[in-house]
């Protein structure tokens, strides 16, 4: 299941911490994702969880002033590919909710999972990352 959290709401901060915490500082997810876990106010979490409310997966999202999304992280440890493909569609569906015109993230270029959803690469970032991005 999916739990959708809003960092800065102070109702919500301590479990999104709790669950979140332990990713944000293994060294093994950073390296996976190219990028330690940061977020800021109002960034958009989603995590997968099983019943007993054990964290598989996570995708961070920030909507931007411009009426951009931009998909920050996407991690599954188990069944990867059914977990990202969730969190991916939870993200294009808030991003359509707010309007958004494009949707973007920053991703190895061998990433296949954003052709599945019609993403399309744009500019060569650093080392294997590329842009890929999606119109609404």
């Amino acid at each position: 299941m999916i739990k959708r959290f809003e960092q800065g709401n102070k109702k919500t901060d301590n479990k999104l911490y709790c669950l979140i915490g332990k990713p944000a500082i293994d060294p093994k997810i950073h390296n996976e994702l190219g990028v330690a876990l940061t977020g800021i106010d109002d960034d958009i979490w989603y995590l997968w969880l099983d019943e007993m409310g054990t964290l598989f997966g996570f995708c961070q999202m920030r909507i931007l002033k411009n009426k951009k999304a931009h998909i920050r992280f996407l991690y599954a440890d188990k069944l990867g590919i059914k977990i990202r493909t969730e969190l991916i569609e939870w993200a294009l569906t808030d991003a359509r909710k707010n309007d958004c015109t494009l949707i973007y993230t920053n991703d190895r270029e061998t990433a296949g999972i954003w052709k599945l959803f019609n993403f399309k690469t744009r500019e060569k970032k650093r080392g294997s990352f590329v842009r890929w991005e999606k119109t609404l």
